[in-house]
């Protein structure tokens, strides 16, 4: 085995402790340590100036701790604000969670390194919750590291400090460095020159010369986008190549009937997609295909022929959904559409226990039902299908705005500008609207430091709008009083409701005009644009305030910017996916959580595109990597990647 794949609490300095917190961070073996690279670098001679900061930008510097004061907001909140100087002008940096121990770490005079977003406070530049390191020659314990004027900043985890995380690093590399092997052969790096895989790791971390390290990087996102697509053309070789699918005829029996019997035409892309479905399906390989469209594009319809085109050749057909609603629609649409066709049986099979439940499985089992639409109770191990031809699963995506909605003016305010809001507000009541205001949770917390519903109903109530009919709406309330707090507010008995995400989906409320979200920037792509989804209803123009408390992070103003630049939601789905990941493929993994530690699918979809080309021009070629110049590709793919591809079941 190489040294590199040995697990990481071998490495001196690290232990059972310590490899448990790198875990943490993905990091499990000394190779995987190699590879953790760093996020930003320290310049410790940087000639950046305070005066010379932009607002809204994000910023490195170095500077001097001049003040140090802890504040009081109340009972349970604290401010802490930190002054630095470079020698001419000042700079606040100010947190609103932090303990103990983070104030500790301060001293007046101590050379400290900063990171963040810059604002402003009072005319003075501030950044709120900034990025820090205390740049303390005595705890750099390797001389090393004390005569570099450029640091590495690494990702880190509770109990791993920048220091330990540093000379970790430095001993991995002074002990293993002649183990580093090369991944790619010859003729790859030679085309795209690429740099030796060793001189690349050690210049990404001991690099005096940052702007170099970008061009650096490209070679580990592309190893990661290669070696995945290889994964793929395996996979699709062995789709097409190695294992056959079942030959369906196309009887056009079940199939004509149904087209006879529509009260529409089917558009031009329904019957080219048709069209597909049935090359595929009437080939001897496996169908393997992405049906996407917006709502009311006609996917159903589409999949129905599908179904039918298995059940005239003698199979099951199955459309799975992600919720028993979504289940029970498909269930009632299908049916209403086979209404003429009886022979077809169709079901619904939910999740639960009952009589009915057993019976039908069993009729599953035995071959009696043709068409069994379900959730995910369809996959549990007691659910055997008698002669399963097509399968289909509905993703429901979040991002799909019904049609003809009007586009919905989306901006985004610091919780200190609130009354900006609530003015707007107010003219919106006058005309008559109604107005949604969301919050992250129900009471208060003392573990988290978030307005919660119970608290800003209060407010509202009370302070803001003293006159206005409010409700309040959240998860924990029973479903009847749920129902007719609902009822009540889509009959206008409220001008507003303040409500947790409970609102999320299912609610149609016309003349609701204005969501308010508070805490904005703690809600994830998917969940802002469907709480916006839930005004602009009507034939009125339509309002989004996202209310934003600081900390943001980087990807929390990332999400906050895509929202007020688009509604088209394609865009958003494709933003969401660049930050959170797209899950793991090959694997077990799911959930966004990234496969990739370099690469990133939307920024880098142009090396993808090349590492793809290549990949599957050499599977063509040579399927199982036997090929003399494939000897590298050969034993990487097969002892790091093969196992991965065993889970993606042909």
């Amino acid at each position: 085995m190489n040294t590199l794949d040995s697990d990481i609490k071998y490495l001196k300095g690290v232990g059972e402790f310590r490899s448990k917190l790198l875990n943490k961070l993905n990091i499990y073996t000394i190779g995987d340590l190699m590879e953790h690279f760093p996020r930003d670098y320290i310049n410790r001679k940087s000639a950046v100036k305070i005066r010379d900061l932009k607002l809204a930008e994000n910023c490195s510097f170095v500077g001097n701790i001049i003040s140090i004061e802890k504040k009081n907001r109340s009972r349970k909140k604290s401010q802490l604000n930190v002054v630095v100087t470079d020698g001419e002008d000042y700079l606040f940096l100010t947190w609103f969670r932090f303990g103990s121990w983070f104030i500790d770490q301060f001293k007046n005079g101590k050379q400290i390194w900063v990171s963040g977003v810059v604002s402003e406070f009072r005319g003075t530049p501030q950044i709120l919750h900034p990025q820090i390191e205390i740049l303390d020659e005595e705890d750099m314990k390797l001389d090393f590291w004390k005569t570099r004027s450029v640091l590495p900043v690494y990702p880190l985890t509770d109990k791993i400090s920048m220091n330990i995380m540093r000379n970790l690093i430095y001993k991995a590399f002074e002990l293993y460095a002649n183990e580093i092997h090369e991944n790619l052969p010859a003729f790859i790096s030679k085309k795209f020159n690429f740099p030796d895989r060793k001189t690349a790791l050690q210049k990404i971390h001991f690099t005096q010369h940052p702007s170099q390290i970008p061009q650096e990087k490209i070679r580990f996102a592309f190893e990661e986008l290669f070696f995945t697509q290889l994964m793929l053309a395996r996979s699709k070789y062995g789709h097409e190549k190695k294992l056959n699918g079942n030959k369906f005829t196309l009887e056009k029996t079940y199939t004509t009937k149904l087209k006879n019997s529509l009260p529409f035409q089917l558009t031009n892309a329904q019957k080219r997609v048709i069209r597909e479905f049935v090359e595929d399906m009437t080939s001897k390989k496996q169908m393997n295909r992405l049906l996407q469209g917006d709502v009311g594009s006609g996917k159903t319809i589409v999949t129905v022929f599908a179904m039918l085109l298995a059940i005239e050749n003698g199979f099951q057909s199955i459309l799975m959904a992600p919720t028993e609603i979504l289940a029970e629609q498909h269930f009632n649409s299908i049916s209403i559409l086979l209404s003429n066709q009886p022979e077809i049986k169709i079901a619904l099979l939910k999740g639960g226990v009952s009589k009915a439940k057993t019976e039908l499985k069993e009729q599953i089992r035995n071959g009696d039902v043709d068409i069994i639409i379900g959730t995910h109770a369809l996959i549990q191990k007691d659910v055997e299908f008698n002669n399963a031809g097509f399968v289909a699963i509905d993703e429901q995506h979040r991002y799909e705005l019904p049609p003809n909605r009007k586009e919905i003016k989306t901006t985004y305010y610091n919780f200190n500008k609130s009354s900006v809001v609530y003015e707007n507000v107010k003219a919106q009541l006058k005309m008559g609207r109604q107005v949604y205001v969301v919050c992250p949770l129900i009471k208060e917390s003392e573990k988290i430091d978030l307005l919660d519903a119970e608290t800003l109903f209060e407010h509202l109530s009370t302070h803001v709008f003293p006159n206005r009919k409010i409700a309040l709406l959240h998860g924990k309330m029973k479903t009847k009083e749920k129902d007719s707090i609902m009822e009540q507010f889509k009959n206008g008995k409220f001008d507003i409701l303040v409500s947790t995400t409970v609102i999320e989906v299912g609610i149609d409320v016309p003349n609701a005009s204005v969501m308010i979200v508070e805490h904005a920037e703690r809600f994830g792509l998917s969940q802002l644009h469907q709480l916006r989804g839930r005004v602009g209803r009507g034939s009125d123009r339509s309002y989004c305030y996202l209310i934003v408390h600081p900390p943001i992070s980087k990807e929390g103003r990332e999400r906050l910017n895509i929202m007020i630049e688009t509604n088209d939601g394609f865009k958003i789905a494709e933003k969401d996916l660049e930050i959170r990941g797209p899950g793991d493929f090959f694997g077990t993994q799911q959930s966004g959580i990234p496969i990739f530690k370099h690469a990133n699918i939307i920024r880098d979809r142009e090396l993808l595109k090349t590492a793809r080309i290549l990949a599957f021009d050499i599977i063509d070629e040579d399927y199982n990597l036997d090929l003399d110049k494939n000897e590298i590709l050969n034993k990487v793919y097969f002892s790091k990647y093969a196992k991965r591809e065993k889970l993606f079941d042909f």
